[in-house]
């Protein structure tokens, strides 16, 4: 299937679109700005757990299925 468009009645929605586009980018980039910010207080709220590669000793507690 293959239409066609004019490119005038194509550029005010692709101009729309893409001004949508910009504003959701606006706005996730904000976002993004918001977490950051926050996990950087966190991070200086808590202090670092020590990281440690080997896993807890004892044995494993069990799994019990419920239904």
């Amino acid at each position: 299937m293959s239409a066609q468009v004019s490119v005038e009645a194509a550029l005010p929605v692709s101009r729309q679109r893409c001004g949508e586009l910009h504003d959701e980018n606006l706005i996730l980039r904000a976002r993004v700005a918001e977490l950051e910010q926050q996990l950087g207080e966190a991070q200086q709220q808590a202090p670092a757990a020590p990281f440690s590669p080997e896993p807890p000793a004892g044995p494993l507690p069990e799994v019990t299925q419920h239904g």
